[in-house]
């Protein structure tokens, strides 16, 4: 789970959540987000 940046210089996290996804989510990994 993680707390994600949707409104300012964070928001480009989501290309590294994305890579982590594809890496892991075979072996059961899943990233959940949720905007503050």
């Amino acid at each position: 789970m993680v707390n994600v940046a949707s409104r300012c210089g964070l928001a480009s996290q989501y290309e590294q959540l994305e890579e982590m996804q594809r890496a892991y989510g075979d072996q059961g990994f899943t990233v959940i987000g949720f905007p503050s």
